[in-house]
C-alpha cells in the first residue's frame, strides 16, 4: 500500500477542516441577509403596519407655531395653472404669498417622496396633512385674496378645502380669480354682491336683475330720459258726460 507524503496529508487535513468549519458557520447563520432584508422592506405593508410606521406629521398647533406673517391683501392660492407662468410671475412681482411662504416647512414635506408619493403607504396621511395646512392658510387670510385657477378639478384642494374656508372667513373681503395664461383676465368669484359684475375675459353683466332694461348700474338713463321701471303718473281721463253734472235744460222757443 502506497502512502501519501506526510506534507500532502497535512494539507488535505487542513482543507477538510476549513470546509467543515465554513459549513458549520453557514448552517448556524441567520436566514436573512442584507439583500433579503431589503427585499422584505419592499414588500407591501398592511394598513395597520403602514399607520404604525407612518412618520409623525405636524399637528395644526405645530403648523401655526411655525408660520410667518403675511400682509393683508397679499394671500395667493393656485390650482391647475397648467405650467403657465404669466400670472404666477405677476403674483410674485406683486409680493403675493402662497402656502409655502406662510408655512416654510411645507416645502420640505412636498419634497419628501416617501410621503408625497401616490403609490406609497403614507400618501393618505400626506394628503390629510396638506388639507389641514391649506385650510389653516385660508382661515388666516385677510382682505382681498387672489387665486390663479386653471381647469380646476372637483376633487382638488381648492374646491374641497381652500375656497370653502375662504368663504367662511369673515376677514376675507373678496376672492379674485386670475387666468393662469393672462394676468389681465380677472373675475371676482366671491362674494357675488348686489352690484358685482362677472368681468372675466372682458364680459360685463350685472347680476342685479333690477337694472335689466332700466337704469344702468353706472347711473345713466335710457334715451327717453326716464328709467323704464318708473311708471308714469296716472292721469284720470276727463269724462265727456260726468254723472254728477246734469245737462242744462233748454227752454223751447216760443
Amino acid at each position: 500500500m502506497q502512502f501519501l507524503p506526510k506534507n500532502m496529508l497535512s494539507k488535505l487535513y487542513l482543507l477538510f477542516s476549513v470546509f467543515f468549519f465554513l459549513n458549520a458557520l453557514v448552517s448556524a447563520s441567520p436566514i436573512g441577509s442584507h439583500d433579503e432584508l431589503s427585499s422584505a422592506e419592499a414588500l407591501p405593508e398592511t394598513t395597520l403596519e403602514a399607520r404604525a410606521n407612518s412618520p409623525a406629521l405636524p399637528t395644526n398647533d405645530k403648523i401655526l407655531a411655525s408660520v410667518k406673517p403675511v400682509q393683508k391683501d397679499k394671500f395667493l392660492f393656485f390650482s391647475a395653472h397648467g405650467g403657465h407662468l404669466d400670472a404666477m410671475n405677476w403674483a410674485f412681482d406683486n409680493n403675493l404669498r402662497q402656502l409655502e411662504d406662510w408655512y416654510p416647512d411645507m416645502s420640505t414635506y412636498w419634497a419628501d417622496k416617501t410621503l408625497n408619493n401616490p403609490d406609497g403607504p403614507h400618501f393618505k396621511d400626506f394628503v390629510d396633512f396638506v388639507d389641514r395646512a391649506s385650510e389653516l392658510f385660508a382661515q388666516n387670510a385677510k382682505g382681498v385674496v387672489h387665486a390663479v385657477l386653471g381647469d380646476v378639478k372637483a376633487c382638488s384642494t381648492w374646491e374641497r378645502v381652500e375656497f370653502p374656508a375662504l368663504k367662511k372667513n369673515k376677514d376675507v373681503t373678496q376672492v379674485i380669480k386670475v387666468d393662469p395664461a393672462d394676468k389681465n383676465k380677472k373675475e371676482v368669484i366671491w362674494p357675488a354682491a348686489k352690484h358685482a359684475t362677472r368681468g372675466l375675459f372682458g364680459k360685463k353683466k350685472c347680476l342685479n336683475e333690477r337694472y335689466n332694461g332700466g337704469a344702468k348700474p353706472n347711473g345713466s338713463k335710457p334715451k327717453d330720459g326716464k328709467p323704464k321701471d318708473e311708471k308714469p303718473k296716472d292721469k284720470k281721463p276727463k269724462d265727456k258726460n260726468p254723472k254728477d253734472k246734469k245737462p242744462k235744460d233748454k227752454k223751447p222757443k216760443n
